[in-house]
């Protein structure tokens, strides 16, 4: 970088410190307009010049994204600060060479198999949170490109929520949540609001935001928040935790099967949630991991023979299972078959799970229990499971602990005698300021005729008492 460009750039005391940080991996997330993007195609610029023959990587989720706006901030950070002779843009190769040898090429990560290639000396992930981690780790294991003395691996994007850049850069040992936080010698997460860049943006921007979106909304993206964000399913902090227990009347154990032991399998889950005299719902016992069918089935058995569950520092003897719900979709089918073999002894009542494909109308329709204070966990997997499971989570990220639960929520409202049900629905349109109703409804008619109503009422079904209305919006 020229004398006359350095002198051009100004930094943010947060773009200051990412620029400066040396640790092999190192994110810079927070707020929109934080100036995120820009100082992370500088690193990598930065690496590129001074490293002669480096290969680095800048990536995002798709392609039109990466072109249109990473790239494009790339392409912008250059033409600023180097001149044009000092590199070569190659359309066709979707890459820019410098004159040192070194280059800087741009790839869609929404397909993390294809990233295997030549080693890396460096790589930058924009939009991190919309990425599943398998991307992030088949480029962490590229990131050994020879006679590089320093090789680095860089995200930015905005929090959402405890997702697997929470866990991997030790986001959830930062209690007082520091807005630099170093992990483990190798992690180091900048963290910074919207304001923070406050002398580059317009007048009245931020104010602009507060003024237009939710709360959650102005949270997660101005504010930089890890705690909340917009359209998380489960209210999570509704959910308590419990150190004693009531008389428990049922005991409803949901099994959600993947039986495979590969590394980019789901894992099998098993949640079993007691039905308190007090009308609340207790997480007795949540566990996951990847088990083939032998092993599922032992955890079946020792599950639905187990009377003990720890609570409050001590072991309380409650009841076995009263019921097992395993899910039933094609080759699950074996698993339920050899349950309702070998459980049935046990007086327990097993049941196939026919559910709704869509995870998340199905989560939604046992979504009030949550809301309304009624479910209590002590299990942090789970309630991190929660936390992040929205319709835009990576596809990759964990969700198999909720999805169990989900399966034994259904079971409680359809099987429990205290009855669960949702409070009295308002549509939605009702709930607009009275000059947008005419429109919001007319819209939502539109996207109902699209929809394939019978699919999803059948599945519904399923899980609701013969009584309850059949109306999509209610659930």
């Amino acid at each position: 970088m020229t004398t006359e460009a350095q002198e051009k750039l100004t930094l943010r005391p947060h773009q200051a410190r990412f620029l400066d940080a040396a640790e092999p991996y190192v994110g810079l997330f927070g707020g929109v307009g934080n100036g995120k993007t820009f100082v992370a195609n500088l690193k990598i610029i930065e690496h590129a010049t001074q490293n002669p023959n480096n290969l680095c990587l800048v990536g995002r989720l798709t392609y039109p994204e990466l072109r249109d706006s990473t790239r494009e901030v790339f392409m912008s950070v250059l033409q600023k600060f180097l001149p044009e002779k000092a590199y070569q843009f190659n359309r066709a190769e979707n890459s820019v060479t410098f004159w040192n040898g070194s280059v800087v090429i741009f790839r869609h990560l929404d397909n993390p198999a294809s990233l295997l290639g030549p080693n890396l000396g460096a790589f930058y992930i924009d939009q991190a949170e919309e990425v599943d981690e398998e991307a992030f780790l088949q480029l962490q294991s590229r990131l050994r490109r020879p006679n590089i003395r320093f090789r680095q691996g860089l995200i930015t994007g905005n929090p959402h929520g405890h997702d697997w850049i929470y866990y991997r850069w030790g986001m959830n040992d930062n209690p007082e949540g520091l807005n630099d936080w170093s992990y483990n010698t190798d992690y180091r997460m900048f963290t910074a609001p919207t304001i923070a860049n406050v002398d580059n943006l317009p007048a009245g921007y931020i104010e602009q935001l507060k003024r237009s979106y939710s709360n959650e909304w102005f949270q997660r993206y101005v504010m930089g928040s890890w705690d909340v964000f917009e359209d998380q399913i489960f209210d999570i902090t509704k959910i308590k935790g419990f150190t004693e227990l009531p008389e428990i009347k049922l005991i409803f154990t949901a099994c959600d099967p993947a039986i495979s032991k590969e590394k980019t399998a789901c894992n099998t889950a098993f949640c079993t949630v007691g039905v308190g005299v007090d009308g609340k719902l207790y997480d007795l016992e949540t566990v996951a991991d990847k088990w083939n069918f032998e092993e599922t089935l032992n955890q079946a058995d020792r599950i639905m023979n187990n009377d003990k569950y720890a609570v409050g520092g001590q072991t309380l003897t409650i009841r076995c299972p009263d019921y097992l719900g395993v899910e039933d979709v094609g080759y699950q089918r074996a698993l339920y078959e050899a349950c309702a073999r070998y459980f049935t002894r046990t007086g327990a009542t097993i049941l196939d799970l026919k559910a709704d494909r869509d995870k998340f109308r199905r989560a939604k329709s046992v979504s009030h229990m949550v809301t309304r204070g009624l479910f209590h966990s002590n299990n942090k997997q789970l309630l991190d499971e929660l936390s992040a499971f929205t319709p835009d989570s990576p596809s990759g990220s964990r969700k198999d602990r909720v999805d169990a639960l989900v399966h034994a929520l259904h079971m409680v409202q359809k099987y429990s005698p205290v009855k669960f049900d949702a409070p009295a629905h308002t549509p939605e349109y009702m709930q607009k300021p009275r000059h947008e109703r005419f429109f919001w409804k007319a819209f939502k008619q539109e996207k109902e005729e699209l929809r394939d109503n019978g699919e999803m009422r059948r599945s519904v079904q399923e899980f609701s008492p013969a009584d309850r209305p059949l109306d999509p919006d209610f659930y």
